[in-house]
Parts: structure tokens; C-alpha cells; sequence
């Protein structure tokens, strides 16, 4: 089996981003948005149908996993570590969305 020097480098790179999250937060994820819960409770109440019991904690919004999340690519973006992942139908379409979450926005 071959495995390209690409391939390679990116499940690397994948692997050391997640690591940079804690145990607190073990989830790593890419998000459009980030901020208070309460901020995105029109969302995570009425779409999601999901509630969240601390709404001042982050959350983040629109986002996917397995991503290194760094980079021109992700300019824009916030790289966040989240306690866990809110189920949300239409996360299908919207990306998912994490609680309790630490983030940094991303400069290319």
C-alpha cells in the first residue's frame, strides 16, 4: 500500500492540531462562528431544537472536524477546542456545532 508524502503530512498535521486541544475540551473543530451561546440561541433552540443550559458559555457555530484548521485556507475562520458536539439536524447542511469551547480566530 502507498501512501503519499501529501496524505502523509495532512493526517499529520490533523493528528498535531488535535492534540493542541486539553481533556477539558478534546473536540477540534473549524467554525464560521463563535461566541456566547446566547448569541446563537435562535438557532440551537429553534432549528436544532437543542438546549443549552448555560448560555453564557461559547459556542461554535457552522463548523467541521478533521480539519488542521491554519493557514490561507482557513482565513476567516475560528480554530476552536469544545467540551463536546450539539446534535443538530440540519448540521447537514449548516456544519456542527460545539459547547463550552475555547477559540482564536485565523490569520492566514
Amino acid at each position: 500500500m502507498h501512501v503519499s508524502n501529501a496524505l502523509l503530512a495532512h493526517l499529520v498535521l490533523a493528528t498535531l492540531v488535535v492534540a493542541a486541544c486539553d481533556s477539558d475540551r478534546p473536540v477540534s473543530l473549524c467554525c464560521r462562528g463563535f461566541g456566547p451561546a446566547s448569541s446563537f440561541s435562535y438557532v440551537l433552540q429553534d432549528i436544532c431544537d437543542t438546549t443549552v443550559p448555560d448560555q453564557s458559555l461559547d459556542v461554535g457555530a457552522g463548523c467541521e472536524s478533521g480539519v488542521p484548521c491554519e493557514g490561507s485556507q482557513y482565513e476567516g475562520l475560528y480554530s476552536v477546542c469544545c467540551a463536546e458536539t450539539l446534535y443538530c439536524p440540519s448540521a447537514s447542511t449548516d456544519g456542527s456545532y460545539g459547547y463550552n469551547c475555547t477559540g482564536t480566530w485565523v490569520e492566514g
